[in-house]
């Protein structure tokens, strides 16, 4: 390994924050360690987008499930949520649905989207602890219909700590 160029060598695309760099200590001319999670690096773990919807998601994995590891991890799930099409009445409420210490959880978004007119969003992120032994999910619960909307919804998990 020690004869290839750095853009020879695989593309690492799974990180984690336990994973090593090597870093130059300047002040006293040295090679070090490093991980990720002592760089205070955020980690994108998952990210999906729903477009054309037309009924509620109900508890949905990521494309890519993921599972926190089993020392339990701080997260950020940030949302962004459009209507395409309007109707008379309703709205779509976001959460984020995960596993802590006390057991299973489920909890909403701090803004709903109102599904009256196209154009319409809503956005936001939920911070929470989650422990090991069932995946990080989400929904987008629609109610109060009056009419059929369609709506768009992006999210993205991060890790932070």
């Amino acid at each position: 390994m020690a004869d290839l160029q750095i853009t020879q060598l695989t593309a690492y695309t799974t990180p984690i924050s336990t994973d090593l760099f090597p870093i130059v200590d300047i002040t006293n001319g040295v090679t070090k360690k490093i991980t990720l999670a002592a760089l205070g690096i955020i980690l994108l773990v998952a990210s999906d987008s729903q477009t054309g919807k037309t009924a509620s998601i109900t508890s949905t994995d990521f494309p890519t499930a993921y599972t926190p590891p089993a020392n339990g991890s701080l997260y950020r799930i940030s949302y962004y949520m459009v209507v395409t099409t309007g109707n008379t009445a309703g709205t779509v409420t976001f959460n984020a649905i995960y596993t802590d210490v006390q057991g299973a959880r489920t909890i909403p978004g701090a803004t709903t989207l109102n599904t009256t007119a196209a154009g319409n969003n809503a956005q936001g992120s939920l911070f929470f602890e989650a422990e090991t032994s069932a995946h990080i999910k989400y929904s987008a619960i629609l109610s109060g219909n009056v009419g059929t909307p369609t709506f768009n919804v992006y999210t993205m998990l991060e890790r932070i700590k």
